[in-house]
């Protein structure tokens, strides 16, 4: 900055605080805006020669020496780039975590009321035997041209045996459904897409009321993913 800007800049600090205490007198104000005007003109022609200069400078400088390249950009570099954020880092940290945070009390109450609402929860519609007439409805909305299940047995063959196999699917059905109610109170974790070595498992372990069944259930309890 040239000595003719810090003196422009000295005389509207000054006409600055005159105008403060005095901020009705217009001749004042003409004079203070005046001497504002000419301060920012002379201070944009400055800061427009520097970067000029610099730029001239850069351009100078050999393209392969890439260290006094870099030394005269870290020379323009502002000194007070140290200075304290207003908030710190910490504060930031904590107000975040808490900003949608819930306390203990009302974790507790929710988990209170999934608790009770797990124990009071009942499905009547669904506690009742399974009948041959629903398992006949089924086969009948089974679309054709669909390929088979992981029994390989395709919708049209079902539909055309389904008086014949309408009573054996329903016996084993009920007795799959009786193994597989005793397998899980055992702790045996049954899904239709589980692994193939739980099936073995869970088929090894079938232990049907009737004697007659038992071969039964274990030869075809394969078709089990396909009656879910």
């Amino acid at each position: 900055m040239s000595n003719d800007c810090l003196l422009l800049r000295k005389e509207v600090r000054s006409l600055g605080n005159r105008l403060a205490k005095a901020p009705n007198n217009n001749a004042l104000r003409l004079t203070y805006c005046n001497c504002k005007r000419e301060y920012n003109k002379l201070k944009n022609k400055l800061k427009k020669d520097f970067f000029h200069s610099l730029i001239k400078q850069i351009n100078e400088i050999n393209p392969k020496n890439t260290k006094e390249f870099w030394g005269s950009i870290n020379n323009y570099k502002k000194k007070n780039n140290n200075c304290e954020p207003a908030i710190s880092a910490k504060e930031w940290e904590i107000h975040y975590k808490n900003l949608l945070a819930s306390s203990n009390n009302d974790k507790t109450d929710t988990n209170q009321n999934i608790e009770n609402k797990n124990h009071n929860f009942s499905n009547t519609s669904l506690n009742v035997p399974i009948t041959c007439k629903e398992i006949k409805d089924c086969i009948k909305k089974l679309k054709k041209g669909k390929s088979g299940g992981p029994d390989l047995i395709i919708n049209e063959f079902l539909k055309i045996i389904i008086k014949d196999l309408v009573m054996l699917s329903f016996v084993l059905l009920l007795t799959i459904l009786s193994a597989l109610v005793n397998a899980l109170d055992n702790g045996l974790a049954l899904t239709p897409t589980m692994g193939w070595r739980n099936w073995e498992r869970f088929r090894c372990e079938v232990d049907c009321e009737h004697t007659q069944m038992t071969v039964l259930v274990k030869n075809y309890l394969w078709i089990w993913p396909m009656l879910l």
